[in-house]
């Protein structure tokens, strides 16, 4: 667009040229013209007239012919710089498109370099309060480092005084030391030997209180069943004796059967009184522990509770449910409703102590068992009859219970 206005320009500066050629010949045609005489001046004047006329056709045509050669050259000209600013403008407009590009790119950068500007701005902000605090604490530390360089020169010359008496107390160190490792190697042979001695007397002493426990208990046992055995023999040699003369009597004539049947019932009541004496006695004296028969120790509780919690008890104590091997076991029982460790809930029929052991000498009652309400689990039944004691009944039950563990 430029380098047409620039063409034109051109154009119009040569037509005025010329029109200003044009214009300076003619004066001077005239003047010269008028330098001739008066006579000639009409006919030179014609002439001149004719001639400027013919030179300003010719001119006129020269020019015109020029300027149109000029005008059809200048529009090649043009034609080429059209050309070259179109294919300017293509390369341009491509640049353009890589300029707006890089335009997008940096103003992308830029919001960065903002965000970034401003964290930096903030970061500096908390320095320099940070830079302020520090410098309030370097003042106050500079203070304490003054007066501690102070204290620190007194401390030195005290320190310089206390290095002459370490030397002196150093060498009274050295002396005690030799002497107090002679000691020492003194001291700690006594002390092993000393604890030697105090390991056997703690073992002996400990020893000695347990026999001393065990004897005291076995003796008081011993003198328990002493007691229960010489009353028992006593008892039973009267029975003895009642039912020899019974049975005679009852081999007289029957005038004596009354007689006889009456003396039979007391001695039933006497029997029946003896074991309830017995069964009493023992109560009070097992509750709250554990008594010892022989090797086993047994625990007949003060409470009711089915025969799983029963099993429990026991379990927590140490022991399981008693487990009757023998008649003497049998009659720490007597006279007490209590569960025993006897169950068939895991085999309908078989019976089996709680140790697994299964069962060999029993003590049932006439009838039993018969598992009338789903009885799974056994109880001893107070009676006089040690032999006869056992019954089934259903575990959910609740009575007394006995317990047995090792001694």
């Amino acid at each position: 667009m430029n380098e047409d206005i620039y063409a034109n320009a051109d154009i119009i500066e040569i037509h005025t040229k010329c029109t200003s050629s044009q214009r300076e010949q003619t004066p001077k045609r005239t003047q010269h013209s008028g330098s001739e005489s008066t006579g000639r001046r009409c006919y030179r004047l014609a002439i001149v007239c004719l001639g400027i006329l013919c030179f300003l056709l010719l001119t006129t045509v020269i020019v015109q012919s020029a300027y149109n050669n000029r005008l059809r050259g200048e529009a090649k000209r043009n034609k080429a710089k059209m050309a070259q600013i179109f294919s300017y403008l293509t390369s341009n407009y491509s640049e353009k498109l890589e300029l707006q590009t890089s335009y997008s790119t940096l103003t992308a950068e830029k919001e960065l370099l903002q965000t970034s500007y401003s964290t930096l701005t903030a970061e500096k902000e908390q320095l320099h309060t940070s830079y302020s605090t520090c410098t309030v604490e370097k003042e106050q530390l500079q203070t304490s480092y003054s007066t501690c360089t102070v204290e620190k020169e007194q401390l030195q010359t005290s320190y310089s005084i206390c290095t002459v008496e370490k030397e002196q107390l150093q060498t009274s160190y050295s002396t005690c030391t030799v002497e107090k490792e002679q000691l020492q190697t003194s001291y700690s042979t006594c002390t092993v030997e000393k604890e030697q001695l105090q390991t056997s007397y703690s073992t002996c002493t400990a020893e000695k209180e347990q026999l001393q426990t065990n004897y005291s208990t076995c003796t008081a046992e011993k003198e328990q069943l002493q007691t229960n055995y010489s009353t028992c023999t006593a008892e039973k040699e009267q029975l003895q004796t009642n039912y020899s003369t019974c049975t005679a009597e009852k081999e007289q004539p029957p005038t004596n059967y009354s007689t006889c049947t009456a003396e039979k019932e007391q001695l039933q009541m006497n029997y029946s009184t003896y074991i309830e004496n017995t069964r009493k006695e023992r109560v009070r004296f097992y509750p709250g522990g554990w008594t010892r028969i022989g090797t086993q120790l047994y625990y007949i509780s003060t409470e009711n509770k089915n025969w799983q919690e029963s099993r429990k008890d026991c379990k927590n104590k140490g022991g399981d449910l008693i487990i009757i091997n023998s008649q003497q076991e049998q009659d720490i029982i007597l006279g007490i409703d209590a569960w025993i460790g006897l169950t068939d809930i895991e085999h309908e029929g078989t019976w089996k102590w709680v140790d697994g052991t299964p069962l060999t000498t029993s003590y049932w009652r006439k009838g039993e068992p018969n598992d009338i309400h789903d009885e799974d689990c056994a109880y001893n039944v107070a009676g006089t009859n040690a032999l006869i004691g056992w019954n089934d009944a259903n575990c959910a039950g609740r009575m007394f219970w006995v317990c047995e563990k090792e001694a």
